[in-house]
C-alpha cells in the first residue's frame, strides 16, 4: 500500500496535539519489513533523499494540527533501492454534547428498599441534540466511562443498585472518529422514600350465612388500615392528613391510583379467595407503596339432614328409654365432603344458638323417657370455628315380650340311634310366643348369632341335633321397614333322650358237658347284667316269645329251653323318659369245652441275654395239656397275659411258640379252650406259671474292701478273706486262681482264705432242681505287700563330723517303702543327706497299695558331730563344748 491514514483522539493538552508511535503502521505498507530499511519524513523532498529522517518514529508529536502528511522511505538495506509512501496523521476532536437536562433524577421508593426504577434512556436526546453520529452510554464508574465498557444495559429501565443515592456517568462517543469523551457527566439518582406497607395477613372470616352458604360476606377491610398505621407508628388521627390509605380491586388500579377503587371499604362485599390490593400514598410525596392481600371466606360443612336414629328399648320391662352413641351418626350428618376432615360434632337437646351446653357423654347417650320421639340439634365446627347445623330424631321402639322359658323340645333317640334326632323347632313357637302379636321368630346354633342375627337355621321344621341349646330370636314387627325389628333372645332346650342302654344281645348260651340241649335260662338276670344291674329299678323289662310282643316269656327267671336253641323277644322302657328298645335274644343249650390243667413244667435259668428273669418261651406244650383228648378239629387254644383277656377273648399271645414272659420271675399264663363248632364258643379257662431262676452274680470282695495280703519277710502271712458276695442257700462254689480251679477248697463255703497273691474267680451254682450256673465273677487282683524288716540296726551314717552327713536306710521286705526322717515329708529314696547332728527317728512306711501293711519305726538314729566353737560365759548358750 501506498497510503495510510493514523488518527488518534484529543485526549490531552495542548489541544490538536497527541504523541504517535508512527511504526506500528509499517504493516499497512510491507507484509515483511525483514531486510527493509524503512524512515519517516516531514516532506517528499526529504523522503527522496532520505534526509532528515524523524529521529522519534515511535513517540512523535504532530506538528500541525488536526492533520499532517508525512512520508516514508522504504527501502531495501542491501541494494538501497526504494520507494516513497503518503502517511495521514490525524487528531480528531472530542465528540460535543448538550449537558443533560437535569443532574438528579428522582423517583419514589415503592418498595422500601430504596431501590427504584429510572429512565435513563429519556435524557440521551436533549444531550444529543439530533446529532445521530453522536452515541450516549450510562456507566457504574467514571473509568468504565472513559474507557467505554460494562455499559448499563437498559438505561429505559434500570434498577439502582445502592438504595437511596447512587451515582453514574454518561459517556460520549462519535461513531465517525470513535472518540470518546474523556470527562464523564455526574449524574445523581434519589430514590424518594414513600411510606411501606407491612405485610399484610390474608382477612379471615367464616361465610355464617344460614341458609345460603355461598363463600360471600360482608367484611371491613379497613382493619388493615389499623395494621398499617400502627406499622409506621402514625395515630389514627392523622389519616389522611400524614397517610392516604387506599383499596382496590387490581394491582394496576393500586398504582396509578385512577381505577378499579373500593369506594366503601367498611362494608365490603368480599368472596373467597379475592385479591385485595393496598395503596398507601404520602400525601405531600405522592410517592406510595402497593401491597396485597386475600379474603379468605371460609364456609361451614353443608350438612345432610340424618335419618332418625331408632333403636330398641334397652331392657325389659319397656320404658321408652335406652342408651345412645349418637357419634355414630357422625359420619351420616357429615357426608362423604366432611368425613375425616377433622369437623368437631356436637348434640343438644336444646337449640345451641340459645347457649346451650353439648350433651356431655354423647356416646352413651340415654334419652329422656318423654317425649319418644325426641329431637335433638346438631352443631358442626371445622378446624376455622365456622359452624354449620341440623338436627337429629331419636326413637325408641319396644321389646317382645315372650315366653323366656320355654319348655324343652324332647325325643327319644329313635333314629340310628346315635344321639341325634329331626326336631321341628317350630313345635316351640306357641310356648315361646305366649300370646303375643306381630312376633316373628327365627332360630340359630348360638347365642351370639342370634343376637347379631347371622347364620339362622335354614330348615327348622326338620332340624337333627343332639342334647343340647338353640336360640330364638323373638323380632317386633312394627310394619316399618325402615325402622329394626326389635328381639329378644329366647334359649330354647333340645333334649335327645337315650334309648336303654341294651345294645344288641350276644346269644344267651348255657355251655354243658354232654349235652342234652335243654336248659333252664335265667332271662332277667342276663338283661339286667346287660342293663348294669337295674339295681335302682329305672327300667322296666318284659320278655315274649313272639316279635309281636303279644305272649310273654314265663318263667323269665327260669325259662325251660328244649332241643338245643329258642328265641325271645326283651323288650326294656326307660321309667323316666318312656324310651323303649326291642331285642332279640337266642337262647342256646351248647357243648361246653374243657380246659385241663397243665402239667408241663415251665422252670428254666436265665442263659438268655441280660440275667433278668425274662427268656423266651415255647408255651404251646401247655396248650397240647389244656385240650387233652379234645379234637383240635373243634377245639382251639389261645394264650392270654391275663384272666380277664382270656375269659373276653381279647389281646391273644400272637406267637406262643416264641413268647417272651413280660413279667420278670414269675407269669401266670392263661389259656383259653374254645369250641368253635358253637355258636356262643363255648370255652373254658385254666392257668400255668412261668418261672426264670435268675443266675447268681457273684463279685468277690476283701475285709473293708483290700485286696492286699501281708507277709513278712521271713514269709508269716495271716491271709486275705475273700468274699463271694452270694449268701449260701444250697448254693455250691468254685474258686479259681490265675484260671485254675483252686482244689482243696470248700464247695459249700461263700468265703475263701487266699495266702498267695493272684487274680482269684468264682463260679456260682444255685440250689436244685434247676442248679443254675452263672458267669464266672470278675477278676479279683490279689496283692502281695508287708511291713518292712530292718538289715542289721536298719540304717548307716557316713560322713562323720562334716557338713554333710548322711542316713541310709537298709530294709527289706514284699512291700514298696516310703521314708521319713523325724517328722519331714516322706521321700522315696532311704537316703538322707545334710543330716544335722543329733538323735533322729526314721519311719519306713508300706505303699505298695492303698490298704498298707503298716509302717517301720527306726529310733536313736544318731548323728556323730562337734560344735565350732563355744562360748564359756556362763550365759546358757553354747557353754560347753563335746562330740
Amino acid at each position: 500500500t501506498n497510503q495510510s491514514v493514523y488518527t488518534l483522539c484529543d485526549t490531552t493538552a495542548p489541544m490538536d496535539k497527541e504523541v504517535f508511535d508512527l511504526t506500528t503502521k509499517i504493516p499497512d505498507f510491507v507484509a515483511d519489513a525483514s531486510g527493509m530499511d524503512i524512515t519517516f519524513h516531514r516532506t517528499f523532498a526529504e523522503a527522496q533523499s532520505k534526509t532528515n529522517a524523524i529521529t522519534t518514529p515511535m513517540a512523535y508529536e504532530n506538528e500541525e494540527p488536526q492533520v499532517q502528511t508525512l512520508f516514508v522511505n522504504i527501502a531495501y538495506a542491501a541494494t538501497g533501492c526504494f520507494r516513497i509512501a503518503f502517511l495521514d496523521i490525524r487528531v480528531e476532536h472530542q465528540p460535543i454534547i448538550l449537558p443533560p437536562s437535569q443532574d438528579e433524577l428522582t423517583v419514589c421508593d415503592t418498595n422500601g428498599q430504596g431501590i427504584g426504577e429510572f429512565n435513563l434512556a429519556a435524557l440521551i436526546p436533549g444531550m444529543v441534540n439530533g446529532d445521530p453520529d453522536v452515541q450516549v452510554a450510562f456507566y457504574l464508574t467514571s473509568e468504565d466511562a472513559v474507557n467505554g465498557i460494562n455499559a448499563i444495559p437498559n438505561p429505559q429501565a434500570y434498577i439502582n443498585a445502592i438504595p437511596y443515592i447512587q451515582f453514574i456517568y454518561a459517556g460520549v462517543t462519535d461513531s465517525r472518529s470513535g472518540c470518546t469523551n474523556i470527562t464523564p457527566y455526574e449524574l445523581k439518582l434519589i430514590v424518594e422514600p414513600a411510606p411501606q406497607s407491612p405485610a399484610l395477613d390474608d382477612l379471615t372470616f367464616c361465610d355464617d350465612a344460614d341458609n345460603n352458604i355461598n363463600g360471600t360476606k360482608v367484611v371491613d377491610l379497613t382493619v388493615q388500615t389499623v395494621v398499617i398505621a400502627d406499622a409506621l407508628g402514625i395515630d389514627l388521627s392523622d389519616i389522611p392528613a400524614l397517610l392516604k390509605v387506599e383499596y382496590y380491586t387490581t394491582e394496576a388500579g393500586a398504582r396509578s391510583g385512577l381505577a378499579n377503587r373500593i369506594t366503601n371499604p367498611t362494608t365490603y362485599t368480599g368472596t373467597n379467595g379475592a385479591q385485595i390490593w393496598v395503596r398507601v400514598e404520602d400525601p405531600d410525596t405522592h410517592c406510595f407503596s402497593v401491597e396485597s392481600f386475600t379474603l379468605i371466606i371460609n364456609t361451614p360443612l353443608v350438612l345432610t339432614t340424618p335419618t332418625p336414629f331408632v333403636k330398641c328399648n334397652e331392657a325389659l320391662p319397656n320404658d321408652g328409654q335406652t342408651e345412645f352413641d349418637l357419634t355414630q351418626k357422625d359420619d351420616e350428618i357429615l357426608g362423604a365432603a366432611g368425613q375425616g376432615q377433622g369437623y368437631t360434632v356436637q348434640y343438644y337437646e336444646s337449640d345451641p344458638k340459645t347457649g346451650a351446653a353439648p350433651i356431655a357423654n354423647p356416646t352413651n347417650y340415654t334419652n329422656p323417657a318423654v317425649p319418644n320421639p325426641k329431637t335433638l340439634y346438631v352443631k358442626v365446627t371445622n378446624d376455622l370455628g365456622c359452624v354449620s347445623y341440623t338436627t337429629l330424631t331419636i326413637k325408641v321402639l319396644a321389646l317382645p315380650v315372650p315366653d323366656t322359658t320355654p319348655d324343652p323340645l324332647v325325643m327319644c333317640d329313635d333314629n340310628a340311634p346315635d344321639g341325634t334326632e329331626v326336631f321341628d323347632l317350630t313345635q316351640a313357637e306357641a310356648d315361646i310366643k305366649d300370646n303375643g302379636s306381630n312376633y316373628e321368630l327365627s332360630y340359630f346354633t348360638t347365642e351370639a348369632d342370634a343376637n347379631n342375627n347371622e347364620n339362622p337355621i335354614a330348615t327348622p321344621t326338620a332340624y337333627t341335633s343332639a342334647s343340647g341349646t338353640i336360640y330364638v330370636r323373638v323380632a317386633l314387627n312394627n310394619g316399618n321397614p325402615a325402622e329394626p325389628k326389635c328381639a329378644q333372645v329366647v334359649a330354647l332346650e333340645l333334649i335327645v333322650n337315650p334309648l336303654p342302654p341294651i345294645a344288641d344281645l350276644e346269644p344267651y348260651a348255657i355251655c354243658e358237658q354232654n349235652t342234652d340241649g335243654a336248659a333252664l335260662f335265667d332271662i332277667q338276670g342276663y338283661v339286667n347284667t346287660a342293663l348294669g344291674g337295674n339295681t335302682s329299678g329305672e327300667y322296666d323289662v318284659d320278655i315274649f316269645t313272639d316279635a309281636a310282643l303279644t305272649t310273654p316269656a314265663v318263667p323269665v327267671n327260669a325259662y325251660p329251653v328244649t332241643g338245643g336253641s329258642a328265641t325271645v323277644y326283651v323288650r326294656v322302657v326307660n321309667l323316666t323318659t318312656k324310651c323303649q328298645i326291642v331285642k332279640e335274644l337266642a337262647l342256646l343249650v351248647e357243648e361246653s369245652a374243657i380246659a385241663n390243667a397243665v402239667t408241663t413244667e415251665f422252670d428254666e435259668c436265665d442263659y438268655e441275654g441280660a440275667n433278668d428273669g425274662i427268656i423266651t418261651w415255647n408255651l404251646t406244650p401247655a396248650g397240647t395239656d389244656a385240650l387233652g383228648t379234645q379234637s383240635p378239629a373243634d377245639y382251639q387254644v389261645t394264650y392270654y397275659e391275663t384272666q380277664q383277656d382270656a375269659e373276653n377273648a381279647e389281646n391273644a399271645i400272637a406267637n406262643p411258640a416264641a413268647y417272651a414272659n413280660t413279667t420278670a420271675d414269675d407269669m401266670t399264663i392263661w389259656i383259653r379252650v374254645t369250641n368253635t363248632a358253637t355258636v356262643s364258643k363255648c370255652h373254658d379257662i385254666t392257668s400255668f406259671t412261668l418261672h426264670v431262676e435268675r443266675l447268681a452274680e457273684p463279685e468277690i470282695t476283701g475285709p473293708d474292701g483290700s485286696n492286699t495280703i501281708c507277709v513278712d519277710a521271713d514269709g508269716t502271712t495271716d491271709g486275705l478273706l475273700l468274699s463271694s458276695g452270694i449268701t449260701p442257700n444250697g448254693h455250691t462254689y468254685t474258686w479259681y486262681k490265675n484260671g485254675v480251679e483252686i482244689t482243696g477248697a470248700d464247695p459249700a463255703s461263700g468265703t475263701y482264705l487266699a495266702m498267695e497273691e493272684g487274680n482269684y474267680e468264682v463260679v456260682v451254682t444255685g440250689p436244685a432242681p434247676n442248679e443254675c450256673v452263672s458267669e464266672p465273677s470278675p477278676v479279683f487282683s490279689v496283692i502281695k505287700s508287708g511291713i518292712a524288716s530292718p538289715i542289721g540296726k536298719g540304717y548307716y551314717v557316713t560322713n562323720y563330723f562334716s557338713d554333710n552327713q548322711v542316713i541310709t536306710v537298709v530294709v527289706e521286705g514284699n512291700g514298696q517303702y516310703q521314708y521319713q526322717l523325724d517328722n519331714g515329708p516322706r521321700q522315696d529314696s532311704p537316703v538322707f543327706t545334710n543330716v544335722p547332728a543329733g538323735p533322729h527317728k526314721v519311719t519306713v512306711y508300706d505303699v505298695k497299695t492303698q490298704f498298707s501293711c503298716g509302717e517301720l519305726v527306726l529310733d536313736g538314729v544318731s548323728i556323730v558331730d562337734y560344735p565350732n566353737f563355744f562360748t564359756p560365759n556362763g550365759d546358757g548358750f553354747h557353754d560347753t563344748w563335746n562330740i
